[in-house]
């Protein structure tokens, strides 16, 4: 019968070895602080493993899974399935939307199999390129609409800076 008992409830535990591995799933709550904020995170259906002989508690890669995700969710950062669909929606490789945003590639994969969490100004960049894939050559300087394009415009801006200066 190997690992498995004869009801198919589980491995053999290894920390102890006589035990076998229990499934269970509990929700969660949890506070994490991050830059000098509190975050509530809550989880669903988080699977763990409980040893029958010694009571230890084992997590799982899914277990990680849900905890990162829920954490994501917290900070309000976007979900790797969606920086692949904002990088991919624009057909940049992950080296062109590593080189357009200015991150290393490897930094932009682990972002992407969620592996890492992007910070909040990156966040911001990649939600600002999903609107608008052609944002940063706007800002770059690369094909920025001028100001005198517009005579309208023009005065409008020279009218608020007379009024800003006085």
């Amino acid at each position: 019968m190997g690992q498995e008992q004869r009801d198919g409830s589980g491995r053999r535990c290894p920390i102890c070895g006589r035990g076998f591995l229990r499934p269970r799933w509990v929700d969660e709550r949890f506070s994490y602080e991050h830059n000098g904020l509190i975050y509530e995170v809550e989880t669903k259906n988080v699977p763990l493993k409980d040893c029958d002989h010694c009571f230890e508690t084992f997590i799982g890669p899914a277990a990680a899974r849900i905890r990162h995700d829920s954490l994501g969710r917290a900070l309000g950062l976007l979900p790797p399935s969606e920086i692949t669909t904002i990088r991919t929606s624009a057909g940049w490789s992950i080296e062109e939307f590593a080189r357009i945003i200015g991150a290393d590639p490897e930094r932009v994969s682990r972002w992407e199999r969620g592996r890492l969490w992007q910070d909040l100004a990156t966040d911001k960049l990649i939600r600002l390129l999903g609107v608008d894939p052609h944002i940063l050559a706007r800002l770059s300087g690369n094909g920025i609409p001028t100001i005198n394009a517009d005579p309208n415009l023009a005065e409008e801006a020279g009218s608020v800076s007379e009024s800003h200066g006085q």
